[in-house]
């Protein structure tokens, strides 16, 4: 079959760039978007957020895209109507750039004018690391739908038969996936591992807990870590989360900041490991233990696995430039090393023009959303202006919701303001407890090119938007953004 233009990836990217070439003119039966999934483009940070509360939770259709960035909801009907071919449950095996053909494991050929590679990042399994075990059942790995029904499942399973559960994972997912499994009733433990050289393995175990006696642990201190660790305790699991730095969140959080998380989860009841590796994973076909770096054990009949991702990249692998992580290299209107392809989200590694034109990945879904509409302005002739994308995170876990912007990379300073001791920390986990206000400031040759924000109204977050976008001046005394906080971002609007 033979298209103009062909979409592979079928992610939050896909789900965008249809609705931007849609709104460009693009005429029906010129795109087919191709996935592996079943379902159609989605807003996956729901997965490791809502989608694991106990009650009310995040169901599709209710968060296709392209709902999450305030866009109509584009179910199955809408691609049909626009014209658009979707092509579910259907695996590309080869691509040949040359030739312009995707092959899928039916045997068929697509053809194309234009290719948009969408392929996002494939989570790290055990396996990379040799971790002895880690082909056993009750491994899990949270990356789409289908991987999220089958640890609901699990969990539901575990709880029935009164057995542990283990995450493995310290980022977003990690953390949320734990909240949510402790609403359910499991109880979780969180651990942190880390790769060998330079790139750490977040990972999570999770032991059942709650009013079933089930216990959970997370192997990993990132996001993957937290948002697990939150959902599996939201779940009424008891959590214990593992990690090998010595504070969470150590690629953005610093000390002081990660205190306040450190005490609010402890509060929450679940255990903070620091300093520790999940090094084995023990049992006769399925799961059963965890252990240590210290040799100690956990046992765990669940384990979610959040170790970090890696880019998609392997089809295009000796046909399209790639940097050293596998990220596919493109410039500012995505555009790829061939002529007529461009990679967007989570696999593109793109010039970041505010640190420079350094070429960088960006796993989010501000960044999916918005580079699948500077590449679709670019394949259909508008010539966009070079990229210009504000590096942004954000998470949230139990009454908590923190936001990062901008930069920290070469940071001389932070200043950080609001109350940040223990005891406002167990104020705000316990039952009805206030939500938190705080946030940091990061300085580099007097401007400030990063702030982080706990709590933030919509006009603080704006506020704190524009001046890192900006790299407003800093205050000669920079007591005064400690004594103001977010409302000398307000000033200076």
């Amino acid at each position: 079959m033979a298209y103009e233009v062909v979409a592979l990836g079928g992610g939050n990217a896909c789900g965008y760039l249809a609705k931007e070439l849609v709104a460009l003119g693009l005429q029906p039966g010129k795109l087919a978007i191709v996935t592996d999934e079943a379902v159609v483009a989605y807003e996956r940070p729901a997965l490791s957020k809502a989608y694991l509360f106990p009650e009310g939770a995040a169901r599709l259709p209710g968060f296709h895209t392209c709902v999450g960035g305030g866009g109509e909801r584009q179910t199955p009907e809408w691609y049909k109507e626009k014209g658009i071919a979707y092509l579910t449950n259907s695996r590309v095996t080869a691509a040949d750039v040359a030739a312009k053909t995707l092959t899928l494991a039916s045997g068929e050929v697509l053809s194309y004018q234009q290719l948009v590679i969408a392929t996002g990042a494939d989570p790290v399994r055990l396996a990379d690391f040799k971790a002895p075990g880690a082909e056993l059942g009750g491994i899990h790995y949270l990356r789409n739908v289908a991987d999220a029904d089958a640890l609901l499942a699990a969990v539901a399973a575990a709880k029935a038969a009164g057995n542990k559960a283990v995450v493995v994972g310290g980022g977003y997912i990690g953390l949320e996936v734990a909240a949510g499994l402790s609403l359910l009733s499991v109880n979780a433990a969180a651990a942190a591992a880390a790769a060998a050289a330079a790139a750490a393995v977040v990972q999570a175990v999770v032991v059942g807990g709650g009013y079933i006696g089930l216990e959970a642990v997370v192997v990993g201190g990132g996001y993957i870590g937290l948002e697990v660790a939150a959902g599996l305790s939201l779940q009424g699991l008891d959590v214990t989360m593992v990690f090998p730095e010595q504070h969470l969140m150590a690629r953005i959080l610093t000390p002081e900041l990660a205190a306040f998380y450190m005490a609010y989860y402890e509060a929450k009841g679940i255990k903070l490991l620091k300093g520790q590796l999940a090094k084995e994973f023990k049992g006769d076909g399925k799961v059963s233990s965890v252990v240590l770096s210290d040799g100690s054990t956990l046992p765990a009949d669940l384990v979610l696995v959040g170790a970090g991702a890696r880019p998609a990249s392997g089809l295009f692998a000796g046909q399209l430039t790639l940097d050293k992580a596998g990220g596919i290299v493109v410039d500012g209107s995505f555009k790829t090393s061939a002529e007529g392809v461009y990679a967007i989200g989570d696999v593109a590694s793109f010039p970041l023009l505010v640190a420079g034109g350094a070429l960088v990945r960006q796993e989010h879904v501000t960044h999916a959303r918005s580079s699948a509409a500077q590449a679709a302005k670019a394949l259909m002739g508008a010539n966009p202006a070079p990229y210009d994308y504000q590096p942004y995170f954000y998470s949230r876990e139990f009454n908590l919701s923190w936001q990062f912007f901008g930069q920290m990379e070469g940071a001389e300073q932070v200043v950080s303001w609001g109350v940040l001791d223990a005891a406002a920390a167990a104020a705000s986990a316990a039952p009805g407890g206030p939500s938190p206000k705080f946030g940091a400031y990061w300085i580099k040759g007097g401007k400030v090119i990063g702030a982080f924000i706990e709590g933030a109204a919509a006009e603080e977050s704006a506020a704190l938007k524009a001046v890192t976008a900006a790299a407003a001046a800093a205050p000669a005394d920079v007591a005064e953004l400690k004594a103001q906080g977010a409302a000398w971002a307000l000033s200076k609007l």
